[in-house]
């Protein structure tokens, strides 16, 4: 086996054992003194190599009667200066991996240290065999540690030998006590916070789940964001429109919803959990896309404005009563729903909202602000039932059924690829510029076009905050008031829940993130946070992950099936049809 000990004696600041001996630190000698596991182990390894040289001793007498010099400990160079002064020098001792290079003259083949002068004078009639040089290598060693053991003593030795072993003897314990300490002090049984690592969900506070973001090479799993702190709660009464909330992009769009009886569904997916449960983990916006199908109006993907029986995902009352359920289990929350309205059949909508019991929850295209003006408080949209915005991209259904046109109200950052494009933030072709003052609302999009469910959680790292920033600007300042993203769970810690904090605290108690708001404190008292380290207040009932992506265990495992994988690659083949 080899040791430190087999390499050139020096210690770690490039200066020969010799020049250190008189010098040596008192810590060191200590050190080697205390540890007699050590110098046991040490003087075995002299032992053992006195043995082995007297063995070879006549091999090596007559290999000197050879022309030729043969090199000794005397005729050693000096050890090379360090200029990294405490970087230890790794050499690989396995020849066949060795290259005959050279550094200012001295050779480095580890079996051959002599200076560039010290070959020219010698030179040898036949070369070495491979047995001949490994005698050769052992029996310069055993000079040089006799030559210590008799010139320092047996002291001085072990402590110019563990020069060179000390550090990396006192790593390896470091290592390994950090690694002990590590394991013992590591949190466990549902107390360990936001970037805490994590072994399974159960180790994480509620509001939690342990996973991990391998598309930014995070392979360890930490206890990672899973719910968002609901504004109100902290800073309750002021006007809908100074609030930020979350919204999912399709949120209909999941992907353990199953497919129609007998039909292979061939689609994207944008979400990973139920309506249901998204609004238990602080969603409180949902985007649908409704069309005409089977006499129905569901929910649906399209190809060219149509629904298709494998793009359809189930009838949209059946979301809807999700809705209603929450509502009226929560009487003091607020939801708003926008429509891509694919509907023809007439009063279409205003009868599928009125059959899922939401009617009674209809805020009223009357009462919404029309000039820019503040929307209503939250206090008197509770306290009214006026908790269920709607919102059509159809202008003529505001007349005809009451149900408010999209961009009357909102203006909309273009969606897709454009909308996530760097230090860019457009407005939708539809909507008024982001900067117009006549709309009181602000809809920020941030999802690609093709959704990819693993480059998620880097889309909801830095570069999520970063657009954020880029889109405050381009509406001169005034914050988004809804961020829509697909796959809303996953990030690197924090995620869309961290930025949401950042993006409310501002506004409703200028606090650099919600986290340092103060109920009833003047606006700007805010208290000392560690921002992204902790997981904030949550109800320890709050909704937990449901769906086929195990959280406890690493994100890199898809969540769809490989039939779901095939399904992806062929719907490409139904969207080119239709699009040529």
């Amino acid at each position: 086996m080899t040791t430190n000990a087999d390499k050139d004696p020096q210690t770690h600041d490039g200066t020969s054992v010799d020049a250190n001996a008189d010098k040596t630190p008192a810590g060191n000698v200590s050190t080697v003194t205390a540890d007699t596991a050590i110098l046991d182990q040490m003087k075995e390894m002299f032992a053992s190599a006195q043995k082995k040289s007297d063995e070879q001793g006549k091999l090596v007498a007559s290999l000197a009667k050879q022309p030729g010099a043969q090199p000794t400990a005397e005729n050693l160079p000096p050890p090379t200066e360090s200029n990294e002064g405490e970087e230890i020098e790794r050499i690989d001792l396995d020849i066949r991996n060795q290259s005959d290079h050279s550094d200012d003259g001295a050779d480095i083949h580890p079996r051959r240290t002599r200076s560039q002068s010290a070959r020219q004078d010698v030179s040898f009639e036949r070369p070495m065999t491979e047995e001949e040089e490994n005698l050769d290598w052992d029996h310069r060693s055993h000079k040089l540690y006799v030559r210590l053991l008799t010139t320092n003593g047996v002291v001085g030795a072990m402590s110019a030998c563990t020069n060179g072993l000390s550090r990396v003897v006192s790593v390896s314990l470091l290592l390994l006590l950090l690694s002990f300490f590590s394991i013992s002090s590591a949190c466990s049984n549902g107390n360990c916070q936001t970037l805490e690592s994590c072994s399974s969900a159960t180790d994480c506070v509620p509001g939690l789940y342990c996973g991990n973001c391998p598309a930014i090479g995070r392979t360890k799993p930490i206890c990672t964001r899973g719910q968002a702190t609901i504004p109100t709660s902290i800073i309750n009464g002021l006007p809908f429109n100074k609030y930020t909330w979350l919204m999912t992009h399709n949120a209909f769009s999941n992907a353990n919803q199953p497919p129609l009886p007998g039909v292979q569904r061939l689609t994207f997916f944008n979400q990973e959990d139920t309506v249901t449960n998204q609004l238990r983990n602080g969603v409180r916006g949902l985007m649908l896309d409704m069309y005409d199908f089977n006499d129905d109006i569901w929910l649906c993907h399209s190809l060219r404005g149509q629904c298709f029986n494998f793009t359809a995902f189930q009838p949209a009352i059946n979301t809807l009563r999700e809705v209603e359920a929450f509502l009226t289990q929560n009487p003091t929350e607020i939801v708003t729903i926008i429509i891509e309205d694919y509907v023809h059949r007439p009063k279409g909508l205003s009868t599928l909202f009125a059959n899922a019991g939401l009617d009674k929850y209809w805020f009223p295209v009357s009462k919404m602000p029309k000039r820019g003006e503040d929307w209503p408080t939250v206090t008197d949209m509770v306290q009214e039932n006026h908790r269920l915005l709607v919102f059509t991209s159809v202008a003529a259904k505001e007349d005809e059924e009451g149900v408010a046109y999209q961009w009357r109200y909102i203006v909309e950052n273009e969606s897709g690829d454009p909308g996530v494009k760097r230090g860019s933030c457009p407005n939708r072709k539809e909507s008024q510029p982001l900067n117009s003052k006549s709309s009181s609302l602000f809809l920020m999009n941030y999802f690609p076009t093709f959704p990819v469910e693993k480059d998620a959680c880097k889309e909801h790292s830095a570069p999520l905050a970063e657009m954020v920033g880029t889109c405050l600007k381009s509406a001169g300042n005034r914050m988004p008031n809804f961020l829509a993203v697909n796959f809303y769970m996953r990030s690197d810690g924090g995620g869309v829940f961290e930025v949401l904090d950042r993006m409310n605290g501002p506004v409703i108690c200028g606090c650099e993130t919600l986290a340092a708001c103060q109920p009833e404190a003047a606006f700007g008292s805010c208290k000392n946070v560690t921002l992204q380290t902790r997981a904030p207040d949550m109800d320890s009932t709050a909704g937990t992950y449901s769906g086929s992506v195990q959280f406890s265990r690493s994100l890199a495992a898809a969540a769809y099936s490989p039939n779901t994988i095939l399904v992806v690659c062929f719907s490409w083949l139904p969207l080119l049809v239709f699009l040529l």
